[in-house]
Parts: structure tokens; sequence; C-alpha cells
């Protein structure tokens, strides 16, 4: 699980567009956000079952992005 991988990826697929939805799991979805959040590599902070994070920066790149929303689904058993 590299996320330097994944952000090279998410910059080709997404090249010029504004607005860009990454779908992926566990440890890889922690290990981008916390990257790209605190701009250091490691496991980053879990996301529960079905979490949504709106990340939010002027430029991709580690360190730069803010968390701007946080959607958790409330599960019934």
């Amino acid at each position: 699980v590299d996320p330097r991988k994944a952000l090279a990826a998410i910059e080709a697929a997404g090249e010029g567009a504004q607005l860009l939805l990454v779908v992926s799991h566990m440890p890889l979805v922690a290990a981008l956000a916390g990257w790209l959040q605190e701009g250091v590599l490691n496991t980053g902070r879990p996301f529960h079952l079905a979490e949504a994070r709106v990340l939010e920066a002027d430029l991709l790149a580690p360190g730069l992005a803010r968390e701007i929303a946080a959607f958790v689904p409330h599960l019934k058993h």
C-alpha cells in the first residue's frame, strides 16, 4: 500500500478536474488522506465503515489538503 502510487494515478486520471471522487479501501484510503493532510507517510486515521471524507486542496500535494466534511452512515443492526 503506497499512497505515492495512488496519488500519481489520481493525478493522471483527474488532470484538469476541479472535483475528483476517489473510492478506495482501508488501509490505502487512510494512508492517502493522512499523507495529503499531514504530509507524513503513515497509516493515517482509520475510516469508519462506509465513511466518506471531503478533502479540499488548492494543489494536490502532501500536507496541503484539509478535511472540510465527513459523512458516516448510521447502520442498523
